[in-house]
């Protein structure tokens, strides 16, 4: 859809389509942070976890609404999903590639292209035991079985009335139920919830949310944690306080997204107004060894960063998993000023101090000159490194791709950031090798 077709559509429809796909509530925005001024009619690039067999990574992917009223799910150009917009529906940006490519929601519609009757999820072709009944209205009623969304086994059981959650919900693994808790009229959340992590597993990721909502909105002590295999025993790895309006207040401890036995990485600091202030510490660990403190930085009274900061890599969990496992971690290091990495940045791995990458920020925290930069969607058995020139925050001119020391991709950027002439690109699978 080019920009002119974009602009065809008008206000109305527009917001009708942003009412849509918004998420509800803080919980559903934790991977997409979607205002009203960054869509348009197309989500520009965003920023998702993807997962594939045990390995997960960043990937970048645009959202666009058709004229017929489809969403497309695109990745570097292809288009890994078109999904219908059906009447009185509200949707979810899906936010796992996993899902995104292998699921689908099967059952009839009636002339108007409204769901109606019983419709059930497949996975890989497969059917499941998930799903429910619409109305002629099209709206969800009765016992509903629905996925969430990292396909780890995870489910929510309960009713629907007028198209809305009411009443007591379960959060099922298997056959096991984890948690769940109540929600009030127009499907708010109310009192005492217990609800699963978004990285959840049976094997090593057991962790667990629990506190109070109240309309809708956490409030009050929020506590996270960990689920021994005996389920009779767990641990509590994180802890704070949501002021009104969900707003984080006073001394918290946070614990990173992907957190596993044998990559558990936390961070104790202190909220004011829900923005982080003072100093905060990174800790980590390996299985039930005592946590270990690795980074500590500030934050000034608007929550900027400043000063010297050794940042976390982002896939680091990775590489506390596969990389010399006891050994080390890899890090960025360098300064903030406002919020903003400026001068010289380093990237190595923190114990041998064996440096991967360096480059520069200018001023307006924009990358400039000659940088090495790793993939940070690879692991050390296949050690990537591109080399080049970035010009205010776009590569730009000759890059280079090392695999193992070894040259293997060059091409080139154009003054605008965008590849010219003959490359060739390296997927997932070889990076990840």
């Amino acid at each position: 859809m080019n920009n002119k077709q974009l602009q065809e559509i008008d206000a109305g429809q527009q917001n009708k389509f942003l009412h849509q796909i918004l998420p509800s509530s803080q919980e559903e925005q934790l991977y997409e942070k979607i205002t009203r001024e960054e869509i348009g009619f197309r989500i520009n690039p965003h920023t998702i976890r993807a997962y594939s067999k045990k390995y997960w990574f960043m990937t970048n992917f645009t959202i666009e609404l058709t004229k017929n009223k489809n969403i497309k799910y695109i990745e570097n150009g292809e288009v890994l999903r078109i999904e219908k917009i059906y009447p009185n529906e509200r949707l979810k940006i899906k936010k796992n590639i996993h899902i995104i490519k292998s699921s689908l929601w099967v059952g009839n519609t009636n002339e108007n292209n409204t769901k109606i009757g019983y419709w059930f999820a497949k996975v890989h072709e497969k059917r499941l035991n998930r799903g429910g009944y619409y109305s002629q209205s099209g709206q969800k009623i009765g016992k509903w079985s629905e996925l969430c969304d990292n396909l780890s086994g995870v489910f929510m059981v309960g009713n629907y009335k007028n198209g809305k959650r009411y009443s007591k919900w379960i959060i099922k693994h298997n056959n096991d139920d984890i948690g769940g808790g109540f929600y009030f009229e127009n499907q708010m959340k109310t009192g005492l919830w217990v609800e699963n992590h978004f990285f959840y597993n049976s094997v090593d990721s057991k962790i667990m949310h629990r506190g109070e909502y109240i309309k809708g909105i956490k409030f009050g002590k929020w506590e996270t944690f960990k689920i021994e295999n005996n389920r009779s025993n767990f641990e509590i790895i994180g802890k704070g306080f949501y002021d009104k309006g969900e707003i984080k207040q006073g001394k918290w401890i946070d614990i990173k997204d992907i957190y596993e036995n044998d990559s558990q990485v936390i961070f104790k600091g202190e909220y004011q107004k829900g923005r982080k202030i003072g100093c905060w510490e990174t800790f980590k660990r390996l299985n039930q060894e005592q946590f270990q403190l690795i980074a500590i930085g500030i934050y000034n009274n608007q929550g900027n960063k400043i000063g010297l900061w050794i940042d976390l890599s982002r896939n680091f969990w990775e590489f506390i998993k596969f990389i010399f496992i006891r050994e080390d971690d890899i890090v960025h290091q360098g300064s903030y000023q406002n919020g903003k990495k400026i001068g010289n940045w380093k990237s190595y791995y923190q114990k041998r101090n064996y440096q991967i990458g360096e480059g520069n920020y200018d001023e307006n925290g924009m990358k400039n000159g000659f940088w090495t930069e790793y993939d940070e969607n690879c692991f050390f058995r296949n050690h990537i490194i591109y080399q080049g020139i970035y010009q205010h925050g776009q590569k730009s001119g000759q890059w280079k791709t090392y695999q193992n020391d070894k040259l293997i991709v060059e091409g080139y950027y154009d003054e605008n950031g965008k590849k010219i002439g003959q490359w060739i690109e390296l997927d997932k699978l070889t990076r990840r090798q």
